[in-house]
């Protein structure tokens, strides 16, 4: 599988574990072998409460049990990387150099005996006393991180973020009216809720954009179909088994055709103990529409700060990712098309591509967009 295709996958893997919380592994390490690292953890803790939560690659229990019952609460680690601002990233040398570090008990009866000899992390969420944050560690015998380990990343880290986010909302649970019309808004991708006879319930922006232009179609009950009757009967069965069975792995994923036979890619989610317009079986449909990401325009200071990319060639990026070629994106950038082409050179090199159509399918297909 190319580079390009294994970032997208790991990204897809993301994304369906807020709705299949048993996958948070598999993502996980599906991201660990594309950062070709040894272990990743996903972990939040309050610091108040002393409630601390993990997702990990593998660990051994018992050392799963020590950090719990132990370590949790004397890490210094956390105490330092705690106050630094969402996205920005860490290390173990960031709280103390390597010599002290190596003579504490936490690396020698934690991080060392797993192979945790090297980190890289960033927080994905500060929030008071909460916070949650994910690392990648690589054994003594590994490579040194560098700029490029960095770089991809920094690729992961607005996905890891948003999924955290959604996923703490969701796994709030008992919620209702108007606290699942947050959730639903909150979603970037089109998201639309509906009862388990598939009867639109409420959408998020997008959403209502896919059902006003008919990508999707509410018939004449109200009930959300597509436009070949074959599709809908698919897709009423998935919503009906979503929102009638109560595990969260329930539900699933199809591919619904427009008129004009371009493609959506749906997924049926579950919500488990949520109420809506005195409901309490529903199912939430998310929609990624190849379209409507080809149309929306790129989010240039995200493209700057996921790949380190100048202002001018953000800009450049952004323009290739809208459609435009070489010369018609100098053009509007009033450059020689030499410049242009320096410009596009670093954009390959800092976004680990060869061809513009590596790096339209990468920052097309991660989300770079507004």
């Amino acid at each position: 599988m190319s580079e390009v295709g294994e970032f997208s996958d790991v990204i897809g893997l993301i994304y369906e574990s807020v709705q299949v919380p048993e996958t948070w592994p598999t993502a996980l390490t599906a991201a660990s072998r594309f950062l070709s690292i040894k272990d990743i953890g996903l972990v939040s803790y309050d610091i108040d409460s002393h409630q601390f939560e993990a997702i990990s690659t593998p660990l051994d229990p018992s050392y799963v049990r020590s950090y719990e019952e132990y370590w949790g609460c004397r890490n210094f680690l956390w105490k330092s990387s705690v106050v630094l601002p969402v996205g920005v990233l860490f290390s173990f040398e960031t709280a103390i150099s390597s010599d002290q570090f190596a003579r504490t008990g936490l690396y020698n009866e934690w991080f060392h005996p797993q192979g945790m000899d090297k980190a890289l992390g960033a927080n994905i969420l500060v929030d008071g006393s909460l916070s949650a944050a994910v690392t990648v560690y690589r054994p003594s015998s590994g490579p040194d991180f560098t700029e490029r380990d960095a770089t991809r990343f920094r690729a992961l880290l607005p996905h890891l973020q948003r999924a955290w986010q959604l996923r703490s909302r969701l796994q709030a649970g008992g919620y209702a009216g108007d606290d699942v019309r947050a959730v639903v808004a909150a979603i970037e991708k089109p998201a639309i809720l509906v009862d388990r006879e598939a009867n639109f319930l409420c959408a998020n922006g997008a959403g209502s954009a896919i059902i006003r232009d008919r990508g999707l179609i509410l018939d004449r009950k109200g009930r959300l179909s597509t436009s070949k009757p074959e599709e809908t009967g698919s897709l009423q069965k998935l919503i009906h088994t979503a929102a009638t069975q109560k595990s969260a792995s329930a539900g699933g994923k199809m591919i619904a055709r427009r008129e004009n036979k371009t493609s959506l890619v749906l997924l049926v989610s579950p919500l488990p103990g949520a109420r809506f317009a005195g409901k309490d079986q529903i199912a939430i449909v998310f929609i990624d529409d190849a379209e409507r990401d080809k149309c929306t325009p790129p989010n240039i200071d995200l493209l700057r700060s996921q790949f380190q990319l100048t202002h001018a060639e953000a800009a450049l990026a952004s323009l290739i990712l809208r459609g435009d070629n070489l010369h018609q994106a100098a053009a509007k950038s009033d450059v020689a098309v030499s410049t242009a082409r320096t410009h596009l050179s670093r954009i390959f090199q800092k976004t680990d591509t060869h061809s513009q159509s590596a790096l339209l399918r990468l920052l097309g297909k991660a989300g770079y967009h507004d």
